[in-house]
């Protein structure tokens, strides 16, 4: 009952606070909403065009740009709209097409593209496969331009005829090998990532927190009256703690839900994915007593409470997707799980990328449960300090 009574209290101060109750339910999801809005959208490359030619040839050439996989092409009517929509970010890149294309091509003269692109820009594969359609439309042009010098048929005849033959050449077949095990995060969904980022990134702040309450509870002398009584010191710091992880499990499991039913967030299994909330909630509780008996007053708390916060999240991957750290550096991606929140990004990836179960969790929860047991130890000793100096 002691217990249940310390957090209550508790409970009522967080509630007390608007803000609290804003920043704890509501911002998480609407940074889900912000950081998932980032990455949604279409894959396709932005391509615009400009033709001065509106040729057949030009019309075609922007036909078959526009027919391959992975590219959207945009046609606009004057350079300077065009330009201003690569700079501005809205095209991935641009394309002119210069007036006396068509007549280039078919007396055989160099014919002109220009490409518009910004300092940054990487097409990658879209833009091999458009310089190949280019480079298509200029061999097919000369094969007509050559059957048209020799009389057999017109030039517009001869293009047709070169397309005929072209569709009757064999292809050329690619055999591709995948090397290596696939990568975990193709598997996930636009929302999946920013969704387990943000859950372990606002639970681990909003039960830092606590901090402050505890040391409001030993300003106010409320502590150390609890401890007169048989009320033992691992008895306070739970107590404490117990509101804490209430918090983080009601603010987790909004993110969860409201995830799952507004942007089709997969957290996988819900029970190891529950396990995992509320492990990673009893690792942020420990933090936040230890935070909390260490401090005399909020002012002194509130820098270490965003710096451990913001440090643990940064080096644990809550930030930076733990994926992207181990391709920058793998020893970098092993240091990173000194932080709780590396290990628990690691157990929601194994649910939902490798469709995992509570046993195969069974080790990312260990190591959470044991750095709650290290950390609620040390609170325990300090608090114990404290009162008994």
């Amino acid at each position: 009952m002691t217990l249940l009574a310390i957090a209550r209290v508790n409970l009522r101060r967080f509630l007390h606070d608007r803000r609290n109750v804003f920043e704890a339910l509501l911002l998480p999801v609407l940074l889900i909403v912000l950081l998932g809005a980032m990455q949604e959208g279409s894959d396709d490359v932005r391509l615009g065009v400009v033709d001065h030619d509106e040729s057949a040839l030009s019309s075609e050439m922007i036909a078959r740009l526009d027919d391959i996989d992975g590219i959207a092409v945009h046609e606009y009517g004057t350079e300077s709209a065009m330009v201003d929509r690569v700079e501005r970010g809205r095209l991935d890149a641009g394309l002119i097409v210069a007036a006396g294309y068509h007549a280039d091509l078919e007396s055989g003269a160099t014919a002109e593209i220009r490409a518009v692109v910004t300092p940054a820009t990487d097409l990658g594969a879209a833009q091999t496969a458009a310089e190949a359609v280019i480079t298509e439309m200029a061999t097919l042009t000369r094969a007509a331009t050559y059957t048209a010098e020799r009389g057999v048929a017109g030039f517009d005849e001869a293009f047709a005829m070169a397309e005929q033959w072209q569709a009757t050449m064999p292809p050329v077949e690619v055999s591709v090998t995948e090397a290596g095990e696939p990568l975990s995060y193709e598997s996930f969904a636009v929302y999946d990532i920013p969704g387990q980022t943000m859950l372990v990134l606002f639970t681990f702040f909003a039960t830092l927190t606590g901090a402050t309450a505890l040391i409001e509870s030993r300003r106010l002398g409320l502590t150390r009256r609890m401890y007169s009584t048989p009320t033992t010191t691992s008895q306070i710091i739970a107590g404490e703690a117990l509101g804490r992880v209430g918090i983080g499990l009601v603010q987790g499991l909004v993110i969860m839900v409201g995830g799952a039913a507004l942007f089709g967030i997969d957290w996988g299994d819900p029970l190891g994915a529950f396990l995992t909330l509320l492990t990673f909630s009893l690792v942020a509780a420990g933090v936040a007593m230890l935070l909390g008996s260490f401090f005399a007053n909020q002012e002194q708390a509130s820098g270490w409470i965003s710096l451990v916060g913001m440090g643990l999240a940064v080096l644990g991957g809550a930030t930076i997707p733990l994926y992207a750290i181990k391709y920058m550096d793998e020893t970098l991606w092993k240091v990173a799980h000194i932080s709780p929140h590396a290990w628990a990004i690691e157990s929601f990836e194994e649910l939902v990328a490798f469709d995992g179960s509570v046993v195969d969790i069974a080790p990312f929860l260990g190591i959470l449960l044991g750095y709650a047991i290290v950390v609620f130890a040390l609170a325990t000793w300090r608090l114990r300090t404290v009162l008994t100096r």
